[in-house]
Formats: C-alpha cells, structure tokens, sequence
C-alpha cells in the first residue's frame, strides 16, 4: 500500500514538474515571440524611414531641377528682353540719327 502512494506521489510529482517545466517554456517562447515581434516591428520602421527618406531626396532633387529650369527660363527672358531693347534703341537711334542728319542737312542748304 506504501508502495502505491509513493508510486502515485512520485506521479504526482513527476507530473507537478512536469507542468512546471511546460509552463516555464511556455513562458521562454512568449518571451521570444515578443522579442521577435520587437524586432520585427523595429525593422519596418527603419525601412519606413529609409523609404521616407529616399522619397525625400527624390522630391528635393525634382525641386532642385525645376527650380534650375526656371532659373534657366528667366535668364532666356531677360536676355530677349535685352535683345529686345538692344534692338529698339538701334532702331530708334538710326531712325532718329537719319532724321537729325537730314535736319542738318537742310539747315545747311537753308544757310547757303
């Protein structure tokens, strides 16, 4: 009869460490999962911000090219308007040098 209560206690204990050993891993591999899910969520928030960051350099490189196109744009403009004014002045100063050579010349034949 002692034998059987020591064989059933010794169940009862094989079995209490048993449940305990379980439940221990069980612990480990919460632990691990959580670990790993850490760093899971850690490596999409780096590649979050690298892909934000390369999206930044894109549209600050699109900037930069726009704004030399408009630099570029403005500087054609001014220099046809330049061209512009050279050529009104040229043509303002023939029209206007013929017509004060020509007033001279009259005043001259009127002297005469």
């Amino acid at each position: 009869a002692y034998a059987r209560a020591g064989k059933a206690m010794g169940l009862d204990v094989a079995k209490l460490e048993a449940a305990k050993a379980a439940k221990e891993a069980a612990k480990e591999a919460a632990k691990e999962r959580q670990a790993a899910a850490k760093e899971a969520a850690e490596e999409r928030k780096a590649a979050a911000q690298a892909q934000a960051k390369r999206e930044l350099d894109e549209r600050q490189r699109l900037a930069a090219m726009r704004q030399r196109e408009l630099l570029q744009e403005a500087a054609a403009r001014q220099q046809q308007q330049r061209q512009r004014q050279q050529e009104r002045a040229t043509e303002a100063h023939t029209a206007g040098g013929g017509a004060a050579s020509g007033g001279g010349a009259a005043g001259e034949c009127g002297m005469a």
